[in-house]
């Protein structure tokens, strides 16, 4: 298996390639020939699944699936993105199973973009670093369009977070889509950019955050 030392380097060549699972392996870097020109994908699930996995890179590449999400991330670990096109259908994101025991996961983002029809990012127990990227939701969604959700989870007993430098949030609902309106204990429905809950943290820094409604 890879190591710190002796880690892998996967090429991946232009075309559509089948999703796969990765479990407590580190030290993998993929990368591919351009988010337009290799992806990987599968239909009505998660591309790719990850637990407690740590030093892993992906590169040039777009990944494509549906629920929960096209990348589904469990438990700790750590990785770095680059020029990576994350297009799911509900989520574009989404993590779970993260505790004291295995501690929480770090994400590096850079040039990324993270699309969806009903949520972008959420983070519920990881730190998370967004440089020069783009989280873009337009859609009917599910209870409403949100951006980035930062929501820990009492059961996981750590706290999220997201930075964010130079990127750009775009929220906008599908004409014609309705939604209610936000009420007490409930803010995060209807049409959110950014929300935290939970002992969640958000930074943002010279981000430009868009929120278009319908009519």
């Amino acid at each position: 298996l890879p190591t710190a030392s002796n880690p892998l380097s996967v090429e991946i060549g232009p075309g559509q390639f089948d999703g796969f699972n990765l479990s407590g392996v580190g030290d993998i870097s993929f990368r591919g020939a351009g988010p337009t020109i290799t992806t990987i994908g599968r239909v009505n699930q998660a591309a790719i699944n990850i637990a407690n996995s740590n030093r892993l890179n992906f590169q040039d590449l777009k990944v494509t699936g549906g629920f929960p999400a096209p990348v589904y991330w469990q438990g700790g670990g750590s990785s770095t993105w680059t020029n990576v096109h994350l297009a799911g259908s509900l989520y574009a994101w989404t993590e779970t199973n993260c505790n004291a025991t295995t501690g929480r996961a770090k994400h590096y983002w850079f040039s990324s973009r993270f699309t969806s029809s009903g949520k972008g990012y959420l983070a519920a127990c990881s730190e998370n670093w967004f440089f020069g990227s783009e989280i873009a939701v337009e859609g009917p969604g599910l209870g409403g369009v949100k951006g980035l959700l930062v929501f820990g989870q009492p059961s996981f007993g750590i706290s999220p977070e997201a930075h964010l430098y130079g990127s750009t949030i775009r929220v906008k609902p599908s004409p014609g889509t309705s939604f209610s309106t936000p009420t007490g204990g409930n803010e995060c429905s209807g049409v959110v950019a950014v929300c935290a809950g939970l002992n969640g943290k958000v930074h943002i820094h010279g981000t430009g955050i868009d929120v278009i409604g319908n009519e």
